[in-house]
């Protein structure tokens, strides 16, 4: 497993222009990445039997001899963690890949969740919300597994902690972000998710408060996760507007950041908006460079 992820990850990379703490990483030497598969349970309700998780864990690039690392819990979409799942082998899709890539050589440790393998499934994009049994409460509570087992890890900072989440899992970190912190847990110091659904936390009687500042990146002509609601949260975030940052992209659809991904148009995914029409995804090469740029830009203020 560890060489196949390593060599996956040598086969994700992207040439991009960072600044901050990725600069710095950029002048350091480049190790082998080193990744392993570790287990820990979900934080179920109480009274509620806890479910045993796989998750990738990836150590940090060496960054100015730091010890513990900032961290990051990266949540799979609807997707799943995997592109591809047999017996002898399991590989990453190539967005997740690509994006670990680039956090471990900005000094990133990075820990990723299978959310879906557990439970039986290999995806579950083309169930409607309502039959959806892993629902967005659900995943969060898989957040919180995460950070309990971070918690006992010391190449981890406690206090640079950041989840970060796709589509579905991106909706994930934005109800994690609503918990009730656990004592001896670290707290996640930032946010970031791509293309989240936010409709749940959009409505007129609702209030969203996170945790920590969340900074929501879209791509303009989603129509999978429509970029409306989550422009309409951070538009009444008010005083708190610090907390909550939207920055929407031209031209972009649904997974503008997953490599080589030709705009399609997927019938067999419910369009809540429009059904029966499907939904639209597909890479922008140009978005997923700014989109990077514009995470980096955020964690660089976020965890000084």
């Amino acid at each position: 497993m560890q060489a196949i992820i390593a060599a996956l990850l040598a086969a994700g990379a992207l040439s991009l222009s960072l600044s901050g703490a990725a600069a710095q990483a950029q002048t350091q030497p480049e190790p082998r990445p080193q990744a392993e598969k570790v287990n820990f349970d979900s934080a179920d309700r109480p009274g509620g039997k806890a479910l045993p998780l796989s998750a990738i864990w990836v150590r940090a690039a060496a960054v100015n001899g730091q010890t513990r690392k900032p961290t990051i819990v990266a949540m799979h979409s609807c997707g799943g963690l995997y592109s591809l799942i047999r017996r002898d082998k399991s590989l990453m899709t190539p967005r997740n890949a690509a994006m670990v890539r680039e956090l471990r050589n900005a000094g990133y440790n990075v820990l990723l969740p299978d959310s879906l393998t557990p439970r039986g499934k290999n995806s579950i994009c083309t169930e409607s919300l309502q039959q959806r049994e892993l629902s967005a409460a659900v995943q969060a509570r898989d957040i919180q597994g995460a950070l309990r087992w971070l918690a006992r890890q010391d190449e981890a900072d406690p206090a640079r902690i950041v989840l970060l989440g796709w589509g579905h899992g991106g909706s994930a970190v934005m109800k994690a972000l609503t918990a009730a912190p656990e004592r001896g847990m670290p707290r996640p110091r930032a946010a970031v998710a791509f293309y989240p659904d936010c409709t749940q936390f959009a409505k007129p009687h609702a209030a969203y408060k996170p945790a920590a500042p969340l900074l929501m990146l879209m791509g303009e002509e989603d129509d999978w996760a429509p970029v409306a609601p989550c422009a309409a949260l951070a538009g009444k975030s008010g005083k708190d507007a610090q907390m909550l940052k939207l920055i929407g992209y031209p031209d972009s659809y649904h997974e503008f950041d997953a490599p080589g991904l030709q705009v399609l148009v997927r019938l067999d995914v419910p369009n809540r908006q429009h059904p029966g029409q499907g939904v639209t995804l597909g890479s922008n090469t140009e978005t997923r460079t700014l989109a990077y740029r514009d995470m980096f830009s955020f964690l660089d203020e976020e965890l000084r």
